[in-house]
């Protein structure tokens, strides 16, 4: 959190928070087995170790899964994102969700432009208007990404 800029921290938590709550740290660093997952990529040793991209999914009420992603400003356009996306669609294809679902700022175009290379449709959120809801069926076969 404290290594996102302003603009990232508004991105993923879709508003302005410098720290996450008790409640959301214990839920990121503590996933439930089977329920949800928890990927981090590191770089750097010992002291200077850092995370700099983290994604999850976690079931929802109906059964699917939601996912969310994070990179760190600059480490950007390495494939980060891509990859760990990727990550997260297999394995929860492995544990047998049926569908994976984001929501996404309107204004997070490079997000939404992944999103739809990966497979997912995008469609309006009917609760908020600068929000956009992208799903993908995960009882397809894996897919090919373009550029891959």
């Amino acid at each position: 959190m404290r290594h996102l800029s302003d603009e990232s921290r508004y991105m993923r938590f879709m508003g302005f928070t410098r720290e996450l709550s008790p409640q959301l740290l214990d839920r990121a660093t503590h996933p439930v087995p089977g329920r949800e997952l928890q990927l981090i990529v590191v770089a750097g040793e010992g002291d200077a170790e850092t995370i700099v991209a983290g994604a999850r999914y976690a079931a929802d009420a109906s059964g699917d899964c939601e996912f969310a992603v994070t990179v760190l400003d600059e480490w950007r356009r390495l494939g980060l994102a891509r990859r760990l996306l990727d990550t997260l669609i297999r394995r929860a294809q492995m544990r047998g969700f049926t569908r994976m679902t984001g929501y996404v700022l309107a204004t997070n175009t490079g997000m939404l432009a992944l999103a739809r290379r990966m497979g997912f449709v995008q469609v309006p959120s009917r609760e908020d208007p600068t929000v956009r809801v992208v799903r993908r069926d995960l009882t397809t076969g894996p897919m090919r990404v373009a550029g891959r």
